[in-house]
């Protein structure tokens, strides 16, 4: 391991120790590889300044680059590498220049990915969970009606579990998300009731995603209208640049709409008792309309 990354030729500021410690009874034990620090002496009197240090070093890095304690803070000043995140990983369709790293280079960029319409699978192996990640501009009618001068939004939604196959990692991913719903449904903003409607709302403020059919809006906070709408130069791109009109905004439904009403056929005693809300299972499972447990909580409902 510690050959492949000293070996490796990757323009990365990772490193792999050189040593392993543990404790065993009273005893505490350190084994480690020896690997010289190379570093040439600073001009001393105590020093060859021709020589190289022969200090073993705690750690390497790619392209064989390291440093033992003495000379960690000069090794780390010259030889760490800047800017190594590659365009390629993040979206191919953006041009693939040297980015200066200043607000109208992010405003810019955001920009870039709003309008072509970007996503972005985010998966933690942590929680065993993946979403989707993308940005959505606010149009005139909400800035003005809100009085929000945020220029962006970030939209996240498709919510899947996706467990390891791995069953003892799987296990310790299950026990770890069912912390965090605790941990958000538990605080102290949310309502006693806790019915779905509240767990929504608490995870709306608390930006976590728990459902599938759930989806968060998410201001991105460090672009705003701080100048109007009809300001002509930002010194950046923004997503609107026309005249100002208020117009109300359109609702554009990606999915079909709920009907409360199954298809097949149901019992007539049914038809005024139907929630008009969409139902759940107390795991916040999506309950079909016409199903055996639609079935269920209507007969619930009906000796209620």
């Amino acid at each position: 391991m510690i050959s492949s990354r000293a070996n490796n030729s990757r323009e990365r500021n990772t490193t792999t120790k050189t040593f392993f410690n543990f404790t065993y009874k009273k005893y505490r034990f350190h084994f480690g590889i020896y690997i010289p620090c190379s570093q040439q002496h600073p001009h001393s009197t105590f020093y060859d300044s021709r020589e190289h240090c022969q200090v073993p070093s705690p750690f390497v890095m790619s392209q064989c680059r390291r440093a033992c304690v003495m000379h960690q803070s000069i090794f780390f000043h010259n030889e760490n590498l800047n800017n190594v995140r590659k365009y390629g990983r993040q979206n191919p369709t953006l041009p693939a220049t040297s980015m200066v790293n200043d607000k109208r280079s992010h405003a810019n960029l955001l920009h870039d990915r709003w309008n072509c319409r970007w996503k972005k699978d985010v998966i933690s192996h942590r929680l065993g969970i993946s979403y989707k990640e993308s940005y959505l501009a606010r149009s005139k009618g909400s800035v003005i009606h809100h009085a929000n001068k945020h220029m962006y939004r970030k939209w996240l939604d498709t919510f899947s579990i996706q467990r390891s196959k791995n069953v003892k990692t799987a296990k310790a991913q299950e026990i770890r998300f069912r912390r965090a719903c605790r941990r958000t449904f538990h605080a102290k903003g949310h309502n006693k009731l806790d019915t779905m409607r509240h767990r929504l709302i608490t995870a709306q403020r608390y930006r976590f995603l728990f459902l599938p059919s759930q989806y968060i809006y998410k201001p991105i906070k460090h672009l705003h209208y701080t100048h109007g709408l009809d300001y002509p130069d930002y010194g950046f791109k923004i997503p609107i640049n026309q005249d100002i009109t208020s117009q109300k905004d359109v609702v554009v439904h990606t999915v079909e709409q709920y009907n409360p009403v199954p298809a097949g056929f149901f019992p007539s005693k049914y038809k005024d008792i139907i929630p008009k809300e969409p139902l759940y299972t107390s795991a916040g499972d999506f309950i079909i309309p016409g199903s055996r447990q639609w079935f269920t909580r209507m007969y619930q409902l009906d000796l209620a």
